[in-house]
């Protein structure tokens, strides 16, 4: 459901969009956009805390492909 959210709210596609490109039905996106306006604030509460947990991973476990390309860079290989 916060797929559809994210699609429809911060995207910017409409339910018919976002029906077509998932495969989904019509009533399944809009009962998801409408449970949503129905809850909106703990579920916006929800994906805050979810990408501030997913920022914190990221902070905390760095990328190895990234470490690896600044070690190459650093020894001046391409």
């Amino acid at each position: 459901m916060e797929n559809i959210v994210i699609w429809h709210e911060r995207m910017g596609k409409c339910a018919d969009e976002i029906a077509a490109e998932y495969e989904l039905s019509l009533s399944d996106v809009y009962a998801a956009l409408a449970y949503y306006f129905d809850h909106r604030a703990e579920i916006d509460q929800s994906m805050e805390e979810s990408e501030a947990f997913v920022e914190e991973l990221r902070r905390r476990t760095p990328s190895k492909l990234l470490e690896k390309l600044q070690l190459r860079a650093q020894n001046g290989e391409d």
